[in-house]
């Protein structure tokens, strides 16, 4: 429903097909002022700044790794002598100084480039901009890797942090290191859930008026017209045609090995210089890490965790496995997965014409002609700068 509003607010004519359930939303990671994420909250009237949605997480996170690190203290909270931010935070000046002007720069054009109106031939040329803008991204990821010699200290923390973010090994330099960036400077926010769905239920009902429209459950078979690229669907008795589909209910096509579960302990049970979210590697190669994200009201936290199973293990471990029940709850964690990570497809590609393929435009997007899929971001514990970016791209200001 955030994605329709969006597309209306650009100058489109959306039609919303949508799946009542509120189980989870994806910590926001990322959202710097002027980029894609910042500026779709606050563009569909959700801003992160503001308590009633979403709430600032600092520190932002605890790695368990062989060196532990408190990410996102120094930027936020005074006092701290530069030996101890060496020691929770190494090499965090130059990484902030070298790192964030080089990978956010080419982002920060790209972004202005997709926030302002263009012609039919600059459209067009939209393909080829891209193209260069990823290109220069890279560059300046490579650069970047060559002159912190600091990045490598947090090799350990991007390996782990990688399966959380959705990403494939042919991806993941950029996307990486801007995830670090937005960890160490603590720009994360967790959603407060039901008050974040049903206000955006009320302004896609007021906004988008006759276009929402409930699944009954019932995977939707699109037809497509090579010709005219154009997509035909039929939904309760009701056939239309669209120039373009975005499919966000899928994993395209995809394993990610993540499993979740969702508890609660008392607020007590923690001090108040806890952090609320922590990742644990696998560091003693059991085939099982572990990301853990904790929300703190009326004197409960309430715990998500998603567990990373590497390929080859036959045995899922749970978090119990991970983290010692003083911090869990002993008498709260559940044995077994209490939310099923993979999605139900609501659109079925099962009868598109013989020959038809896909082409990978990254991890969280695959494209056919006018059929958009993008990877299903609350199957993931975050939503980043770089999924949001594609959406930006396959909805230019109309």
């Amino acid at each position: 429903m955030l994605m329709a509003i969006f597309a209306e607010k650009r100058g489109y004519h959306p039609i919303v097909v949508y799946e009542d359930d509120s189980s989870r939303y994806p910590a926001i990671l990322g959202g710097l002022p002027g980029l894609p994420l910042n500026h779709f909250f606050d563009y569909v009237g959700f801003p992160l700044e503001d308590p009633r949605f979403f709430r600032a997480i600092s520190p932002s996170l605890l790695f368990f790794g062989e060196s532990w690190r408190l990410l996102g203290v120094p930027e936020l909270r005074s006092g701290f002598s530069e030996l101890e931010r060496d020691r929770w935070m190494p090499g965090f000046v130059s990484l902030q100084e070298i790192l964030l002007p080089e990978i956010f720069g080419v982002l920060k054009k790209e972004f202005a480039l997709s926030a302002t109106s263009r012609n039919f031939f600059q459209k067009w040329l939209s393909w080829w901009q891209y193209r260069r803008f990823d290109r220069k991204e890279e560059s300046a990821a490579q650069k970047v890797l060559q002159r912190i010699p600091e990045v490598k200290i947090w090799n350990e923390f991007l390996r782990s942090l990688s399966p959380y973010l959705g990403l494939s090994s042919h991806e993941e330099a950029v996307p990486l290191l801007r995830a670090l960036v937005s960890c160490l400077n603590g720009w994360l926010n967790i959603p407060e859930p039901e008050i974040l769905h049903r206000e955006v239920q009320k302004t896609a009902l007021k906004v988008l008026k006759h276009s929402v429209r409930e699944w009954d459950g019932a995977p939707v078979v699109p037809e497509f017209d090579r010709k005219k690229r154009t997509v035909s669907i039929s939904l309760n008795g009701k056939t239309e045609v669209f120039d373009r589909t975005i499919d966000l209910s899928g994993t395209l096509d995809r394993v990610l090995d993540l499993s979740s579960w969702a508890w609660t302990i008392p607020e007590d049970r923690l001090s108040n210089g806890w952090p609320l979210q922590f990742l644990i590697p696998d560091s003693l190669g059991e085939g099982t890490s572990g990301i853990f994200q904790g929300l703190s009201r009326e004197g409960q936290i309430r715990f998500s965790a998603f567990l990373h199973t590497t390929d080859g293990k036959k045995t899922a471990r749970t978090p119990r496995d991970l983290l010692d029940s003083l911090v869990l709850g002993e008498e709260n964690i559940p044995e077994v997965p209490r939310l099923v990570p993979e999605p139900r497809q609501m659109i079925d590609y099962g009868g598109l014409p013989a020959g038809h393929s896909w082409r990978i435009r990254s991890s969280y997007q695959m494209t056919s002609g006018p059929i958009r899929r993008f990877l299903d971001p609350t199957r993931l514990p975050y939503l980043t700068e770089d999924w949001m970016r594609l959406l930006y791209r396959q909805l230019p200001l109309s």
